[in-house]
């Protein structure tokens, strides 16, 4: 299955610029994002990398019950699927034991950061203080990271513009 199959709000154009960043990242290395929902973006950065990565979300309901299509506006992709943890672990299943699933609320993750975290992919709870922490988190891990910020610059979400913003 390709990333473009799996629901979610990320255009391939945005899938695209992920996987440029993710093909530099090493198979020693970590890519972590916040806010996998289905896999769309997880599924494309590990397509085009041979790191390990970490995905983050709350995945809120249990298996079966929230159908993509039903609930949320706007998604591309495969809109009968549904919002669980378990739909997420079967999109991504072809990737093994490169990808772990961590149900948690940000920014208290239950993980443990180090240097090896080389890609994040910011794209979960869209306010000022959890961006803000976010941001904080990882920028003050040892060594260099690229961290991507999704939906920077989008009307319906200010709060997350103004803490990149001031962080910067």
């Amino acid at each position: 299955m390709g990333s473009q199959v799996i629901p979610g709000w990320t255009p391939e154009w945005k899938l695209d610029i992920l996987k440029q960043y993710a093909v530099n990242v090493s198979e020693s290395d970590y890519i972590v994002e916040i806010g996998t929902f289905c896999g769309r973006s997880a599924h494309a950065m590990l397509s085009a990398s041979t790191a390990q990565m970490v995905c983050f979300d709350l995945w809120n309901w249990p298996d079966k019950t929230r159908k993509v299509g039903d609930h949320y506006q706007s998604i591309i992709g495969d809109t009968s699927q549904y919002y669980s943890m378990e739909t997420c672990a079967d999109n991504l299943r072809e990737f093994g034991d490169r990808v772990n699933l961590m149900r948690a609320k940000s920014p208290v993750l239950p993980f443990e950061f180090d240097f090896r975290t080389k890609l994040v992919f910011l794209d979960g709870a869209h306010d000022f203080d959890t961006v803000y922490e976010e941001l904080r988190l990882f920028y003050n891990l040892p060594g260099n990271r690229v961290i991507i910020v999704d939906d920077y610059g989008h009307s319906k979400y200010p709060g997350l513009t103004l803490a990149v913003k001031r962080f910067a």
